[in-house]
């Protein structure tokens, strides 16, 4: 069941600089060792980092877990916690009273449940980018971002979807695009180039419509492109104008 948890954390003293790849460790510190090298062995992880923030000596950790059995281990780690957690060489400890919070859930069978919608608006949050011919690639091409999304789908859901790229190709229109490109510091020698912006899809065909609205609403779980594990990708999408018969082409 995809799930969007916010952990909270009390730290022994306020780091001078948090990156992203510390905290992608701290995700993997908090659970048992066999969990932690199954996760790092997975090609495709069942996780993404939404954001984290440190105020007043606590570090706040919003991510998404996409693999049932994901979420009661974490849940067990965070009130149980193993010795010597740390980021950053500082010592930190969960924050048991109300310091985890289960913002959303959906299950796929609810997620696949979704009515076709002709309009999808998603936001980028923060910056996107596609591995192609060995290269960052920050624009959001549709065929790009939802083959991308298929493809974690497939992989963590026990409902597969089928979609050709031609499908999309043929059949999803850009209508609105607002954006720029940015820059995300992973640490302190790696950076990416990502999209961050708003751009508006346009789907009439109910077959596809249906299909791309799971996915759209599944990437506000998954997230979309590289480095998802490390906070890049962040998308929120919502959905806009159910399609009724007289929408349908043909």
């Amino acid at each position: 069941m995809p799930v969007l948890v916010e952990l909270s954390f009390r730290l022994k003293k306020t780091p001078e600089v948090l990156y992203p790849t510390d905290v992608h460790g701290l995700f993997f510190s908090l659970f048992e060792e066999s969990i932690a090298q199954r996760l790092h062995k997975e090609a495709k992880k069942p996780f993404s980092i939404k954001g984290f923030s440190v105020k007043d000596s606590t570090l706040r950790l919003e991510l998404a877990l996409l693999e049932d059995g994901l979420y009661p281990a974490l849940i067990h780690s965070y009130y149980f916690p193993k010795e010597g957690l740390h980021i950053r060489g500082i010592p930190l400890s969960p924050t048991k009273d109300k310091g985890l919070k289960e913002k959303k859930a959906l299950s796929y069978q609810e997620l696949l449940e979704t009515l076709p919608h002709k309009r999808l608006q998603m936001e980028f949050v923060s910056p996107t980018a596609f591995n192609r011919f060995k290269f960052d690639y920050p624009f959001p091409e549709p065929h790009l971002v939802f083959s991308n999304l298929l493809s974690r789908w497939n992989t963590f859901s026990e409902f597969p979807l089928e979609l050709a790229e031609t499908e999309v190709l043929k059949g999803l229109m850009v209508y609105e695009f607002e954006g720029s490109t940015q820059e995300f510091i992973i640490d302190q020698r790696l950076k990416r180039i990502g999209f961050v912006g708003r751009v508006g899809f346009l789907i009439k065909d109910q077959e596809l419509a249906k299909k791309l609205s799971v996915l759209a609403l599944f990437s506000n779980f998954a997230g979309v492109g590289i480095k998802t594990t490390m906070g890049m990708g962040v998308v929120k999408t919502s959905l806009k104008g159910a399609i009724q018969r007289s929408d349908l082409v043909g």
